[in-house]
């Protein structure tokens, strides 16, 4: 059995999922993005965890989508996986497919791109490290970047009242 590339971590009760794959700057290719599914699946059913941190290894917490990967596809594959992620690799609402419902924590670095700012933008509390660069990189391939353009705009506002009610109580 190969390496995890998303290992999870359980301790006093938080899980810390780190995104493994640093020679890519933790780009996700279909097997990660499965992996992952996995994983937030194991600590949706985790008595024992009650919050969950994702964070990155290496230089980056995620560099999105592995889109050399998907560039590599043949015709045929394109054709039976019904579009260039392939079967089962929808990286689409991965944190919302929760039974249990527990918070997740982002604590982005370096790069968070693509899938990573998504990823980010669906967690529920962002901590992300001084100079981490956010980058929408669905415009320049020609793909809908409004779901990440509205979670952007959501999360801008809200986010700075949350961290101005935080700074107040614990200042």
């Amino acid at each position: 059995m190969s390496e995890s590339q998303i290992p999870y971590d359980g301790v006093d009760q938080i899980a810390t999922m780190t995104f493994n794959r640093q020679e890519k700057l933790n780009a996700f290719p279909g097997d990660m993005v499965r992996e992952f599914a996995a994983v937030l699946r194991r600590f949706d059913l985790d008595p024992d965890a009650n919050v969950a941190i994702l964070c990155g290894a290496g230089r980056a917490f995620s560099a999105g989508a592995d889109v050399r990967q998907r560039q590599l596809r043949t015709r045929e594959e394109f054709d039976r996986n019904g579009g260039p992620q392939g079967w089962g690799a929808n990286a689409s609402e991965l944190l919302m497919r929760a039974v249990n419902w527990k918070p997740v924590i982002a604590a982005p670095h370096g790069f968070a791109v693509g899938l990573g700012l998504g990823l980010t933008m669906e967690s529920d509390l962002v901590v992300a490290e001084a100079g981490t660069r956010f980058q929408v990189a669905a415009t320049k391939r020609g793909l809908a970047a409004s779901r990440y353009w509205a979670l952007r705009n959501l999360r801008g506002g809200s986010a700075f009242a949350t961290e101005m009610v935080w700074q107040r109580s614990n200042g």
